[in-house]
């Protein structure tokens, strides 16, 4: 609180020290995941290179393995292996010249054997883990793990030896356990390959390289966990009949949960958010599955599958490699932590250290944006609980807008998870379904429906300094004029009222001059200079400067007939779409305003 500038607890002095720090222990933690798992953190000097060869000879004292037990022969580097490595890991804003490589030579032939190992497997995760001892604990565990390991915390007590073992061979071998002083410029400016998205206090890690580099191996050897599965509706049956609930309300939807019963993946409560049930995964879409046909440009139908409400086993491998990994991180990212208080002055040893990291989420796939704190993820696991499949956005506005229709949400958010985040990305049936919204919007603004225009509300006017300047405002004030016959709006009071796109000017209005004579005349007198009408207080030719493209309706009210030829359905489609980050996927866009999507794939 004290760092926040709203709080009567604020601190101008403090503040700033607060946020710094946060900014240092997140930076830090993404540097500790790039080195660890990616070796990723390069060397931005010569005394870069010194200083980690120094550290690393200098944990001798802590060693608590054998490199003649643990490394076979061929597990030996030699002093050229060694020399490349670090050479190699050279890049953050430097080059190496011939001086310093000759440098770090001199410095590497004074190194005995066992410190040319420890240099060389120091992050260097992958080449240690092809080592036997590494590669046949990682067998061991899978082999024997007889329940699927699900709470990466919490892994089946049969494989917790194997799995302790591994992890603290990483811990010796392969953690760099230093920081790094230029940790928040590294944070900012680096390329990152493993901590894919971050925010202050929380970093998204991938292990999808981890995950298919155990699978070349595993996928050769059996394990009990490739002959189960999870059936979700037998294990919430077995929940109900357990002390699981007993000091616990038993949600509505959980009663009403039966194995025949299908529900709608995507529903949501009052408030927009996924409702409980959703969090089941196997459960899809009622409707049938729609195409686009380009040509007739009309939408098909065929039918679709539904799944099962179950775990199958390939998930079961999945979560055990991942939860693995999982496990050992957890011990790494709170050792670094420990230090992270020992290099800033805060580490106290009579006391616990307060600066805590868990595992939370699992996430299955990631859609990265380009635009910052922008992107959606497909939650599988929270600490232990199978979500099954829980669609995350942050920050898309086409996703998360109060602006943007309900509906389009909802169905942006079944493209999303259907097209984007599940299977395999297929971007032109991608491109079929954003056709196949634009035509059911099209067709809907036809109709005479209002659920796709822009919700607002707008204050009494004399609220605003320079009310002209509020977009509501002006649509109301036109609705007020042309209405003829309808309840307008009290500009003195609040107002909801639904914003409708239109283009309006000398030309298009003599579309509803023989039908609407009285609403022809009421436009004309906007549109005219000479006719000088006042409303409001405002000459309205002023206002709007001979064209009209905003005009509010009353929330309660269906579109008038005579307003329905000039609604501008190219600039409502595009609002409602244009943000939808189809870059995401590698497809072009060309901006708001303009067609969403084209067929043209960036290289």
């Amino acid at each position: 609180m004290i760092g926040l500038y709203v709080s009567i607890l604020f601190d101008l002095n403090i503040a700033p020290a607060v946020t710094s720090t946060g900014r240092s222990l997140i930076s830090s933690a993404i540097l500790c995941f790039e080195g660890f798992l990616g070796n990723n953190v390069k060397f931005s000097s010569l005394n870069d290179i010194l200083i980690f060869i120094d550290n690393v000879r200098l944990e001798y004292s802590s060693w608590q393995y054998n490199d003649y037990e643990v490394l076979p022969t061929e597990g030996f580097v030699s002093l050229e292996e060694a020399f490349t490595k670090l050479i190699l890991n050279c890049g953050y804003k430097y080059t190496p010249s011939y001086e310093d490589m000759d440098t770090v030579y001199r410095i590497l032939q004074s190194c005995n054997q066992i410190e040319l190992n420890r240099l060389f497997y120091k992050n260097n995760l992958y080449c240690f883990m092809d080592l036997p001892i590494a590669r046949n604990l990682m067998i061991s565990i899978i082999t024997n793990m007889q329940t699927p390991y699900i709470e990466p915390a919490k892994p089946p007590k049969e494989i917790v030896p194997q799995l302790n073992e591994l992890r603290d061979l990483l811990v010796e071998y392969v953690f760099y356990n230093h920081q790094w002083m230029d940790r928040m410029d590294r944070n900012k400016n680096m390329i990152k390959n493993v901590s894919i998205v971050s925010d202050t206090d929380s970093s998204f890690v991938s292990l999808d390289a981890w995950y298919h580099y155990n699978m070349t191996y595993l996928k050769d050897y059996d394990s009990p966990i490739l002959h189960q599965k999870i059936d979700l509706f037998m294990k919430l049956e077995k929940e109900k009949k357990s002390d699981y609930w007993k000091d616990k309300e038993i949600p509505e939807w959980y009663n009403a949960i039966n194995k025949t019963e299908v529900v709608e993946f995507l529903d949501t409560d009052e408030f927009g958010d996924l409702k409980d049930l959703s969090r089941l995964n196997g459960i899809e879409f009622l409707d049938n599955e729609k195409d686009y046909d380009f040509y007739n440009q009309e939408i098909i139908e065929k039918k679709r599958l539904i799944n099962a409400l179950e775990i199958i086993p390939q998930d079961n491998l999945k979560f055990a490699l991942i939860n693995i990994m999982c496990y050992i991180l957890s011990t790494i990212i709170n050792l670094y932590m420990i230090d992270f208080t020992k290099q800033s002055g805060s580490y106290r040893s009579d006391e616990l250290c307060r600066i805590n990291m868990k595992n939370e989420f699992m996430m299955s796939r990631i859609m990265l944006c380009t635009t910052k704190k922008n992107y959606a993820s497909l939650q599988i696991l929270q600490e232990g609980n199978y979500l099954g499949g829980v669609l995350d956005v942050k920050g898309i506005p086409c996703l998360t807008k109060s602006v943007i229709s309900k509906d389009t949400q909802k169905a942006l958010r079944k493209i999303l998870l259907e097209d984007i985040l599940t299977g395999k990305v297929d971007q032109l049936k991608l491109i079929k379904d954003i056709a196949i919204l634009e035509r059911e919007i099209y067709n809907d603004l036809k109709s005479g429906s209002k659920k796709y225009f822009k919700p607002a509300i707008i204050r009494d006017i004399d609220n605003y300094e320079t009310p002209l300047r509020i977009q509501g405002i002006k649509a109301a004030i036109a609705w007020n004029y042309v209405r003829t016959g309808l309840p307008g709006f009290d500009l003195t009071n609040r107002n909801s009222l639904d914003i409708v796109k239109i283009k309006i000017d000398k030309n298009s209005v003599i579309k509803i001059r023989d039908q609407y004579p009285a609403q022809y005349e009421k436009f004309c007198d906007i549109l005219e200079s000479k006719n000088n009408i006042q409303l409001e207080g405002f000459n309205l030719h002023e206002i709007f400067g001979g064209k009209l493209e905003n005009i509010a309706i009353p929330k309660d009210l269906p579109v008038p007939e005579w307003l329905i030829p000039f609604i501008d359905y190219e600039s409502i489609i595009n609002d409602n779409l244009a943000t939808f980050p189809v870059e995401s996927i590698g497809l072009g866009s060309f901006g708001n305003k303009k067609p969403n999507y084209n067929n043209v794939v960036k290289l």
